[in-house]
C-alpha cells in the first residue's frame, strides 16, 4: 500500500502538527520582540528599524519560491522535502541564539542584520517543508480541516509560551530575568520539535510520481481560485499580525506597562484554544471557505470592540482582554483553515494537471504572506517615524497611530478577506480526501 493510501493515526497527526509549536516558537517570538528590542533597549531609530525588518523578509520572502522549486524536483533517501528540514532546522536555531546574544551584548546592527538574515534563511527552508507536507498527508484523512487545526492548535501553545516568557524578553539588561537562558531555551525545544515533526511523517515525504512542470506558476496564474486563496493569506498576512507587533508598544506607552502584553496575548491565545472546537466542527460540514468569512468576521469584531471600548469608555485591560478572546476565536480559524484551502487547490491541480506543483503553490502562498508582513513591518515602523515616536518621549500623534496599528488595521484586514472569500468557488476543491 502506497503511503498516501494508509491511513494517518491520530498520534502521528497530533506529533506533524507539533512542527508549528515549533516553527511558531522561532518566528513568533523575533516577530513580536525584534521591533522593540531594536528601538527601546538599543534605541535606533523606528523607521531604521521597520526598514531592517522590511528587508529581511523581502529576503525571506524571495526565497520561497526558489526553495518550493527546489523541493518540486528533489528526489533523495530523505525524501522531498527531508533534507530541507534537516539542514534549515540547526540553522535557523543557532542563528536563533546568536541573535539574541547580539542585541543584549549591544553589538554592531551589521552583525544583528546579517544573523538576521542566517535566521531567515534557515527558517525559509524548515517552514516551507513543513507546510508543503500537508499536501501529501492530506490524503491519508477525511479531512485536512483536521489536521489545519491541529497544527494551530500547537502554534497557539507556543503563542502562550511566548507570551509567559516575553517579560523576560524585553529586558535584555536585567540579570534576574534570565534573558540570556529564554532566548536559548525556545529555539532549542522549537528545533527538537520541528525534527520530530517531519519524522512522525517521514513515510509520506516521498518523491510523488508526478511529472514535473516547468510552467508551474504560469499554471497558478491562470486558476483564479487559487489566485483568491493567494490573495486572502496575503491580506491576512498584512493586516492581522500588526496587533502582535503594536501590542507590545501599546501597552507601555498607553496604559504604562510593557509586561501587561502578556495578558493580551494571553487572552488572544485563550480566545484561539477556545475557537477551535468550534472550526472542527464546521469543518467537515460547511465549506471551507464560509468558515474562513465567519472567522474573519469574528476577528474584526474582536478587534473593533477593543478600540470602541478604549476610546470611548476608555476601557481597563480585563475588558480589552474579552475583546482580544474574541478576536483570537476568530484567528484560529483564519490562520488555520487558509493551510487546508491551500492544501485543496495543490491537491485540485496536482490531480488535473498530473504535475509536481504544490511545493511551488505553497512557496508561492508563503512568499506573498512574507511579503505582506515585510509590508507591515515596514509601514509600522514609517508610521511609528512619522508621528514622532521616540522611546523616552511618546506624543499624541504617536498613540493614536499605535491604537490604529493595534486595533483598527487588523479589522480592516479582516474585512477585506471576508469580501475577498465571498467570489471563491469551494466547489472546484476538493470536500473529501480519504477516498483517493
Amino acid at each position: 500500500m502506497p503511503p498516501s493510501a494508509q491511513p494517518l493515526s491520530h498520534r502521528r497527526l497530533l506529533t506533524y502538527a507539533s512542527g508549528n509549536f515549533g516553527k511558531t516558537l522561532l518566528w513568533g517570538t523575533v516577530d513580536t520582540t525584534l521591533m522593540f528590542l531594536l528601538t527601546d533597549y538599543l534605541g535606533l531609530e523606528a523607521g531604521c528599524t521597520g526598514a531592517l525588518i522590511f528587508t529581511s523578509l523581502v529576503l525571506d520572502a524571495l526565497l520561497y519560491p526558489w526553495a518550493g522549486h527546489l523541493a518540486d524536483r528533489l528526489r533523495t533517501p530523505l525524501g522531498r522535502y527531508g533534507p530541507l528540514i534537516v539542514l534549515g532546522t540547526p540553522v535557523a536555531v543557532a542563528a536563533f541564539i546568536l541573535l539574541f546574544l547580539l542585541i543584549r551584548m549591544e553589538a554592531s546592527l551589521w552583525l544583528i542584520a546579517g544573523t538576521l538574515a542566517l535566521l531567515r534563511i534557515g527558517y525559509v527552508a524548515l517552514d516551507l517543508s513543513h507546510n508543503a507536507l500537508l499536501a501529501p498527508i492530506s490524503a491519508a484523512v477525511q479531512d485536512n480541516g483536521r489536521i489545519a487545526l491541529a497544527r494551530f492548535l500547537f502554534s497557539s501553545l507556543a503563542t502562550l509560551l511566548l507570551a509567559l516568557a516575553l517579560p523576560r524578553l524585553i529586558r535584555p539588561e536585567d540579570p534576574a530575568a534570565g534573558f540570556v537562558w529564554v532566548a536559548v531555551l525556545l529555539p532549542l525545544v522549537a528545533g527538537v520539535a520541528i525534527l520530530v515533526a517531519w519524522v512522525a511523517v517521514r513515510e509520506w515525504d516521498t518523491g510523488a510520481p508526478l511529472a514535473r512542470h516547468a510552467g508551474g506558476v504560469t499554471m497558478l496564474l491562470r486558476d483564479r481560485n487559487t489566485l483568491r486563496i493567494l490573495a486572502v493569506g496575503a491580506t491576512a498576512s498584512l493586516f492581522l499580525p500588526l496587533f502582535n507587533k503594536a501590542c507590545v508598544f501599546f501597552t507601555a506607552h498607553w496604559i504604562g506597562n510593557a509586561a501587561l502584553t502578556s495578558w493580551l496575548l494571553g487572552a488572544l491565545v485563550a480566545g484561539q484554544v477556545a475557537g477551535l472546537p468550534l472550526w472542527l466542527y464546521l469543518s467537515p460540514r460547511w465549506p471551507k471557505t464560509r468558515i474562513m468569512q465567519v472567522a474573519h468576521a469574528l476577528s474584526a469584531a474582536g478587534f473593533l470592540l477593543a478600540a470602541l471600548s478604549f476610546a470611548v469608555l476608555h476601557a481597563a485591560l480585563p475588558l480589552l482582554m474579552a475583546c482580544a478572546f474574541v478576536a483570537g476565536m476568530g484567528l484560529s480559524g483564519v490562520y488555520a483553515l487558509i493551510w487546508a484551502l491551500l492544501s485543496d487547490a495543490a491537491h485540485a491541480l496536482e490531480q488535473r494537471t498530473q504535475a509536481a506543483v504544490g511545493g511551488q503553490l505553497f512557496a508561492w502562498a508563503i512568499f506573498l504572506q512574507k511579503a505582506a508582513m515585510g509590508v507591515g513591518a515596514g509601514l509600522f515602523g514609517l508610521g511609528l517615524s512619522y508621528s514622532g515616536y521616540q522611546a523616552d518621549v511618546v506624543n499624541d500623534a504617536a498613540r493614536q497611530t499605535l491604537f490604529a496599528f493595534t486595533f483598527l488595521l487588523p479589522a480592516l484586514g479582516s474585512v477585506i478577506c471576508v469580501i475577498l472569500l465571498n467570489a471563491t468557488d469551494q466547489t472546484s476543491l476538493p470536500t473529501n480526501r480519504s477516498g483517493h
